[in-house]
């Protein structure tokens, strides 16, 4: 696959092998692409054959995940009221 750099990411992986490196299915990575126009803040460059190219990096997991009804979690299992 040809490579292509923007600032110091280097785009050579498939959807298939950044999903697995992620430790997902590909189609998790293409229908979070479809749904949002990225996955989880990374987006895939598209290539002049149109296929696209995804950077060598892995998702982190964020500090804090939102539950329902406003609350927050934290991952230590704290939970919080969020201001409205």
């Amino acid at each position: 696959m040809a490579k292509t750099r923007e600032g110091e990411l280097i785009y050579t992986l498939s959807a298939e092998q950044f999903a697995e490196l992620n430790q997902v299915r590909a189609q998790t990575v293409r229908a979070r692409l479809c749904q949002t126009g990225s996955y989880f803040g990374v987006t895939p460059k598209k290539l002049m054959n149109g296929r696209l190219a995804w950077p060598d990096v892995q998702v982190a997991v964020g500090e804090q995940r939102h539950g329902s009804a406003g609350s927050v979690t934290t991952r230590r299992g704290n939970s919080e009221r969020s201001a409205q």
